[in-house]
């Protein structure tokens, strides 16, 4: 949770920080809901722990958020001008 709080934190445009906002609180809820239903704090709900409890689609889907998650750490380091250029070469196409 911390790194990806971190990760939205550093991001440069407001999508990408909502959107690593967003992955990190779906896998940080649903651990704590899950973790809250194993103390029996909770009701059973039926929601699988992110990356440990048995589950093909879970786990793929989650993979696939920490993946955007990663994608918009690598993008938050690169420098303004890369992306204005890229942006203008999409414009000329």
């Amino acid at each position: 949770m911390i790194c990806g709080l971190y990760i939205a934190g550093k991001s440069r445009d407001t999508f990408g920080r909502l959107l690593s906002a967003g992955v990190t609180l779906l896998i940080g809820l649903q651990a704590a809901i899950n973790i809250g239903v194993v103390t029996s704090a909770l009701p059973n709900k039926g929601l699988p722990l992110p990356f440990v409890s048995y589950g093909g689609s879970s786990l793929v889907l989650t993979l696939m958020a920490v993946g955007l998650l990663l994608n918009v750490a690598r993008h938050a380091d690169e420098p303004e001008e890369d992306v204005l250029a890229a942006q203008a070469a999409l414009e000329g196409c």
